[in-house]
């Protein structure tokens, strides 16, 4: 786990600037998260921050972030020998816990993890889909945060091409080896929910990541499309699993106000253990934890917890993907040959891949009751997901048809 994190942040550096951030690792070494140096706070408590760092504080009219009215960015050099936790520890102890917290740097969830890297497959189409002729998510707008879209691999295939995507961002050259990600998030959205309108928003950028406060001005962007439904599969652990400031802000000042008409559904992650997950692990969130490819059992490298709210398909999916040659990079898999994929299609694991089948249900099972709330269909999964748990209690969403009727 160590060697494959620590090949995987190098790339992700190289790919942002070293000298743009600092990498946190955990007592045994392990990268627990990522952060620019730079600091956020609520307006509220800029007073009090910049007092105790001796600072003088800038005048009101810099204080607040354009689109976050509450947020409050600020850089701040930790000096030659300078701790960032003492830091961090002297303003909650100063001003209050979590007053100032890092610009993390937010990760598609196929990195840092267990999960594979795309494999070739045979199959020309999706090999898990929902066969409910009822429930098609027409009507159903949804939104696929990530890397972009390959508009030439989803007009390769039936169900990307039909019904037509919505207007979507192109996929920037710079994601690295996690290009055709996001086209593959909205494939299988569409495996799940054949008719819904989806749009790719590319929020993702330099190595498939992305600041966390960049983050939340372009998902304010996303809601430009009015989603009912929103899949993002990305995140990050965070200091003392401390929730992310500008993804409350988000919440408070944009998702909140649309009431239960939007729903936010997240990768819970693949570090294979029970730490918190950010975003998913808010409970405004749907978290989605992954199960292996017999619908049953707990994949290996998913987070698991009571802050998980689900777990769904996330090993062995199958969808559309870039045709070309694929050189592996992450161990263990860079011991295997570079694989050449010509059909378009992959098998590819990890939480990234559950999210969307979540997101595909829940709007699926909204175009058989139109008029109903995003919020309370996916209530009504969730639901169902807690009379399959498993031996643990975990919640299981294995029956594609039965979670839609």
């Amino acid at each position: 786990m160590k060697e494959r994190s620590d090949v995987q942040v190098d790339k992700i550096l190289d790919a942002v600037g070293r000298d743009q951030v600092d990498v946190h690792r955990g007592p045994d070494g392990t990268v627990d998260y990522i952060w620019r140096r730079r600091f956020l706070t609520d307006v509220d408590d800029v007073p009090a921050v910049y007092d105790h760092l001796k600072r003088t504080p800038p005048p009101q009219s810099q204080r607040k972030n354009t689109k976050l009215e509450r947020l409050h960015r600020f850089d701040m050099d930790l000096a030659p020998g300078q701790d960032l936790e003492e830091v961090l520890e002297g303003l909650d102890r100063a001003v209050r816990p979590g007053a100032v917290t890092p610009d993390y740097l937010l990760h598609v969830c196929t990195t840092w993890c267990g999960a594979t890297e795309p494999r070739t497959t045979t199959a020309t189409e999706p090999l898990d889909r929902n066969q409910d002729q009822g429930a098609t998510g027409a009507d159903v707008r949804v939104s696929v945060v990530d890397t972009g879209l390959l508009a030439d691999v989803a007009r390769s295939h039936s169900w990307l091409s039909s019904p037509p995507l919505a207007r979507s961002d192109d996929e920037p050259a710079n994601i690295g080896h996690y290009a055709g990600h996001g086209t593959f998030i909205a494939g299988v959205v569409r495996a799940y929910a054949p008719a819904a309108d989806i749009k790719v928003e590319s929020v993702t950028t330099m190595g498939g990541t992305v600041f966390e406060s960049d983050m939340v001005e372009q998902l304010i962007g996303a809601l430009d499309f009015d989603p009912q439904v929103i899949s993002f599969s990305g995140g990050t652990r965070t200091r003392a699993n401390q929730p992310l400031k500008s993804f409350e802000m988000f919440h408070d000042q944009y998702l909140q106000p649309r009431g239960d008409s939007t729903v936010f559904v997240c990768a819970a992650g693949n570090d294979g253990d029970a730490g918190k997950f950010w975003p998913a692990a808010f409970d405004w969130a749907v978290g989605v934890g992954a199960l292996d490819d017999d619908h049953d059992t707990l994949a290996g490298y998913s987070n698991r917890g009571d802050w998980v709210d689900v777990y769904a398909l996330g090993t062995d999916v199958v969808n559309a993907y870039p045709n070309g040659t694929y050189t592996y990079q992450e161990p263990p898999d860079h011991r295997m040959p570079p694989a050449t994929f010509t059909n378009g299609m992959a098998m590819w694991s990890g939480t990234s891949f559950a999210t969307p089948m979540v997101a595909g249900l829940i709007a699926a099972r909204m175009s058989r009751s139109p008029g109903r709330t995003a919020r309370a269909v996916a209530d009504e999964i969730l639901a169902f997901a807690a009379n399959d748990a498993d031996a643990q209690g975990r919640p299981r969403l294995r029956n594609a048809d039965a979670a839609t009727s």
